[in-house]
């Protein structure tokens, strides 16, 4: 039997979390690794989950049975390998952002097909490592693969990233700087330093000032936030040049929730073909979605930046594993400098 988080109901904190001594410990099957976890994060998609938010998706798929076991990543040692996994070996130190449709990574032990894991940078803690892979690769999706930007494509091309103080927004800035881009983001004014230090070219404290005022002809938007900061977002882009404003806000979850996975689904296709001929109206912009999506490739590829020290982890706070209850408060205030993390064992 294991150590793990589990929730047991939909609802707050203190009613659906709990930390058993008696999971069932995972077996990894064909392709996977075993890996003991030393170190998660907490994201917002975790304390999402535990209210609810998303099972018009995952109930029909099986990802919604209770227990349910939270967690997008962590960083911890391979323990076992399980049928024709080759790439790792017992002992090996990795990091992983897995599959989000089977069991978190809040626990001691966790399966995770070994193309979703890749070896942890030697140079950061398990705490650090575990503070970057869910986040990195949710900007990521939306930077590379939706944005179109990369080493090449990034030089001198002018991006905001919204709520740069956060896990992904300081990650983004980061990657951003490291390609050669101008950077923008907003922030609190208690966090104008944070972000300045990670490498930001101008650091809007959107307690004092609006950024629509501020800014103008930008190629590209990174959009965390939604609602009102979406719209506004439009009118900084560049006209006619095929700038991009990348949401990774969409009502697709809310839709399936509301509509189950069939009515859903259509719903969300009709609401992101409207705001995308709505957006190429104004201007010639172009609007998009992005979801997080396991990349084990994407994960070297920041590994590599790491370990040239070009992106560096940015840490809140560390709860031990028993405190998870405190830990999903402090993400849910929204406060939270870079990530919060989970301390799950001992190396």
């Amino acid at each position: 039997m294991v150590r793990a988080v589990h929730i047991d109901r939909y609802g707050s904190a203190p009613n659906a979390l709990r930390v058993v001594d008696d999971a069932q410990p995972p077996r990894p099957g064909p392709g996977e690794v075993l890996v003991r976890v030393v170190a998660a994060s907490i994201n917002p998609i975790d304390c999402w989950r535990r209210r609810g938010y998303g099972r018009g998706l995952f109930e029909p798929l099986g990802a919604a049975v209770f227990p349910i076991v939270p967690g997008r990543d962590c960083a911890g040692v391979v323990e076992a390998v399980g049928p024709g996994a080759r790439r790792f070996k017992p002992g090996d130190a990795v990091w992983s952002a897995p599959d989000p449709f089977r069991d978190g990574t809040h626990a001691e032990y966790v399966a995770i097909c070994e193309d979703e894991v890749e070896p942890k940078p030697p140079d950061l803690s398990f705490e650090e490592a575990a503070a970057l892979p869910y986040a990195a690769l949710t900007a990521w999706q939306a930077l590379v693969v939706q944005g179109g930007l990369d080493a090449d494509t990034a030089p001198g091309r002018r991006v905001l990233v919204h709520a740069g103080a956060g896990g992904i927004g300081s990650f983004s800035i980061q990657l951003l700087k490291a390609w050669g881009a101008w950077v923008a983001t907003t922030c609190s004014t208690r966090n104008l330093d944070l972000v300045t230090g990670l490498g930001a070219d101008r650091a809007i404290d959107y307690t004092r000032q609006d950024f629509d005022r501020a800014l103008s002809d930008m190629d590209l938007v990174l959009d965390t936030l939604g609602g009102a900061v979406q719209r506004r977002s439009l009118g900084v882009l560049k006209r006619h040049a095929d700038a991009k404003l990348v949401t990774l806000v969409s009502p697709a979850l809310p839709l399936t929730d509301r509509f189950g996975l069939a009515g859903g689904a259509a719903a969300a296709v009709a609401a992101l073909t409207a705001a995308r001929v709505s957006t190429r109206l104004r201007g010639g912009r172009q609007f998009r979605w992005a979801f997080f999506r396991a990349d084990g490739d994407a994960l070297a590829a920041i590994g590599r930046l790491v370990e040239a020290g070009r992106i560096r982890p940015v840490i809140d706070r560390v709860y031990p594993l028993d405190e998870v209850v405190a830990a999903h408060r402090h993400s849910e205030g929204r406060h939270a400098r870079g990530k919060i993390v989970l301390r799950v064992a001992a190396p």
